[in-house]
């Protein structure tokens, strides 16, 4: 009988100490700093064979909520492909075990879906981010720093320069490239038109039909070509992203490179990693629910081979599991872009 008493002592004690111990992590500041935490106490559990360790694991999850937060946070949305490709041409779709399987299409992501909310901004209700619904005239990107800050479409005064992650985001490659710089016919946008405003270059002169590009708030922290200092942008005109001169060639330095600029709010934790090393060759992204094969292939591969490697990798590891792939919009999540 003391030892069914004692027993219920004991187990009251813990549950004592985990919560409080539960609620101490809760109060860690960023996020970040606490998941890792979470993560070294589980580690030296498991080394020490604590049978604990799951319902340890379980209390602290359950009460700091990581996941929950975590899963809202940053949404890797489609890419919207729906066509199939081999090095040369669109083919029909591929089986499993054939040439060219594992492209976009066959692992998509969560759907794009928009609101227009009749006040001049836009809802994406997949990220949870809020847009302005069209981009104005071209401006410098420092104009475009110092203007958001003012800005107050639909009433809000929060407006914040998108970063390249963020920005990326809008990106659908169902868009299509033209031939002729000089004209629109044969193009589509790379972004959806039934709810963001979009204009081509005019194509007249030195402008072309894709000088249309867009800053995002994400400096690139060396230069580029010519010395030049560099913000990465998208073209939401032929779907590249890369980094674009803040001034004009030849200015040195003195006038300001021209392009758009649409500004975003709400979920600032849009585009933060919370990397967690699964210590069998995985890592996993908490702020995505994705999870990595934590080496690369080591050696250079062309399309054919890649798309068939996550087949081949040895299911140990953990990047063999049904359902591994390579899609393009999940590659973006991986790049620091600013260092």
């Amino acid at each position: 009988m003391k030892s069914i008493f004692k027993n219920f002592h004991l187990n009251q004690f813990m549950i004592i100490l985990l919560s409080f111990l539960a609620l101490q992590i809760k109060k860690i500041k960023p996020l970040e700093m606490r998941t890792r935490f979470i993560s070294q106490i589980n580690r030296y559990l498991e080394l020490v064979k604590n049978p604990m360790a799951f319902i340890i694991s379980i209390i602290i999850l359950g009460l700091t909520s990581t996941v929950s937060v975590f899963s809202q946070n940053y949404c890797v949305v489609g890419t919207n492909q729906n066509k199939f490709y081999s090095d040369h041409q669109v083919i029909k779709a591929p089986e499993a075990g054939q040439d060219f399987y594992g492209q976009d299409p066959q692992f998509p992501g969560p759907t794009p879906a928009y609101k227009d909310n009749g006040d001049g901004t836009i809802s994406d209700l997949k990220t949870g981010l809020v847009w302005i619904k069209e981009r104005g005239q071209k401006i410098t990107w420092d104009a475009a720093v110092s203007g958001a800050s003012v800005n107050k479409t639909g009433g809000y005064s929060d407006w914040r320069m998108p970063t390249i992650k963020e920005l990326y985001s809008l990106i659908e490659f169902s868009g299509i490239n033209g031939t002729d710089k000089t004209t629109s016919t044969g193009f589509t946008p790379f972004i959806d038109t039934n709810y963001f405003g979009f204009a081509y270059g005019s194509g007249i002169g030195n402008e072309r039909i894709i000088d249309c590009q867009d800053w995002s708030a994400t400096v690139y922290v060396s230069t580029t070509m010519r010395n030049d200092a560099t913000i990465f942008g998208v073209n939401f005109a032929d779907g590249r992203i890369k980094g674009y001169p803040k001034f004009k060639p030849g200015s040195g330095g003195k006038v300001g490179q021209q392009l758009y600029v649409r500004c975003v709010r709400n979920n600032p934790q849009y585009g933060k990693n919370i990397f967690l090393d699964n210590s069998n060759g995985t890592v996993t992204d908490l702020a995505t629910n994705l999870m990595w094969s934590k080496d690369d292939s080591k050696i250079g591969m062309n399309w054919h081979d890649a798309l068939a490697l996550p087949d081949k990798l040895k299911p140990a590891t953990g990047a063999g599991v049904t359902g591994s792939s390579i899609p393009i919009s999940m590659f973006m999540i991986l790049i620091k872009a600013n260092g």
